[in-house]
């Protein structure tokens, strides 16, 4: 289980063969930006919006830190993670 069960504690209760026989199937898009990295960032021309987007599978487990980045955002605070990299590029074919 390892750092999985640190970071989802739940987990740690339930055993594979118990999740084989109660599992849903669910499926559906996985968005992703074309670089691989999320989108978060203030969105250019519109004041006070911001997105969060293109997780792909990594959303749940990328949560807190994309919540921390757009709370720092709303809220004006310096910031604690560089958010250059996640920011919208010009002339980016999204």
């Amino acid at each position: 289980m390892g750092a999985c069960g640190e970071f989802f504690p739940s987990l740690r209760e339930l055993s594979l063969a118990d999740y084989s026989r109660s599992r849903e199937v669910r499926i559906g898009l996985r968005p992703y930006m074309p670089d691989g990295k999320p989108l978060i960032a203030p969105v250019p021309g519109l004041s006070n919006l911001f997105l969060a987007a293109g997780h792909e599978g990594e959303g749940l487990s990328l949560a807190p830190g994309t919540a921390e980045m757009v709370a720092n955002m709303v809220l004006g605070d310096p910031e604690k993670v560089d958010r250059a990299p996640f920011a919208f590029k010009v002339n980016a074919a999204y």
